[in-house]
């Protein structure tokens, strides 16, 4: 009798809840393919980022999660984790489509930014490699994950849970490049950092320069908003067109990156025009690969050219010279 209490259990266990694999096995099928939406809202005092994943099973089984809690953040190489924040989510469902190898499902995940976007757009745009894939055509994540979840396997009979799976991934995902610019620039508006658009730049290059006093190409000028001394995306967008015209000069000639504040406190405004070139020769430098023999970079407070605006003295100026 013994014999068949052991026994017994064992065969109601497997005919009632066959055994379809473990856990892992069955995770390792699940792939995060592509970011195909991110879209930044705020509730109250408080931010989220909306984050739809298309997410692959290859499993044999429909998938579910249920009682989902996780963490998420991007991992770079330069700054390490960038947090997105923690999320609560009842019930992930991965269809499985019998007459396909795979199946494709849409998720949105919203993690909890937080009320300090300041801090978010800081750690955004301080890293050299985020700001490096604005160029890219097909950028491309590494998203952590932790957390945990009960997991649900379904089968003839209804579905199979195996409760309290815990995960920690990293997840290299690609993201639609329209996705992550708009993303970018939300970030940057949400932060109140997109001001940079003050004037054109040959009208305000007509105003500081006498004709015929030197000689310059590939010059152009960025502009920041008063006090700011980081780069905006449409900045970052124009830095990259001006390197596609660098053909035009010699390697003889001498890059000049001039910074200029508005002069009102006389320290604080040299102190904040270096800066603004600095950032601006950084992100030449480190993110767009510009190597040049002879460079200045320099930055200017009450020094600085008469113009018309005192918003056009907030402003960086890149040019070279033959002198």
């Amino acid at each position: 009798m013994r014999f068949k209490r052991l026994v017994l259990p064992g065969i109601l266990c497997i005919f009632l809840f066959p055994v379809i694999g473990d856990a892992a096995s069955i995770l390792d099928d699940v792939n995060f393919i592509v970011i195909r939406e991110m879209q930044l809202r705020k509730e109250k005092e408080t931010y989220f980022m909306d984050v739809t994943h298309v997410i692959r099973n290859s499993s044999n089984y429909a998938l579910k999660f249920e009682n989902c809690r996780f963490k998420l953040s991007f991992v770079t190489k330069d700054v390490g984790e960038i947090k997105l924040g923690s999320v609560l989510k009842n019930e992930i469902l991965l269809e499985r489509k019998a007459d396909s190898p795979a199946t494709d499902t849409s998720i949105t995940l919203s993690p909890n930014i937080g009320s300090d976007i300041q801090a978010f757009h800081l750690n955004v745009t301080s890293s050299e490699e985020m700001n490096s894939m604005l160029m890219a055509s097909n950028p491309s994540l590494r998203l952590h994950i932790q957390g945990n979840f009960n997991l649900g396997m379904g089968s003839k009979r209804g579905w199979v849970y195996q409760p309290g799976i815990k995960i920690d991934w990293i997840l290299p995902i690609e993201v639609v490049r329209d996705v992550f610019v708009n993303t970018y620039k939300a970030i940057e508006r949400a932060a109140g950092k997109g001001g940079d658009d003050i004037a054109e730049d040959d009208d305000f290059l007509a105003d500081i320069e006498e004709e015929g006093k030197f000689s310059r190409i590939n010059e152009m000028v960025l502009y920041f908003s008063p006090g700011e001394k980081t780069l905006t995306y449409k900045s970052k967008a124009r830095l990259i067109k001006w390197m596609k015209g660098l053909q035009e000069a010699s390697d003889k000639w001498t890059l000049h990156v001039e910074g200029y504040a508005d002069g009102k406190d006389a320290k604080h405004g040299k102190v904040l025009a270096t800066d603004r070139a600095g950032a601006v020769y950084d992100h030449l430098a480190k993110t767009l690969g510009l190597k040049w023999k002879n460079v200045k970079v320099e930055g200017f407070g009450r020094e600085l050219p008469a113009t018309a605006k005192d918003d056009d003295k907030n402003r960086v100026e890149i040019y070279f010279t033959n002198s």
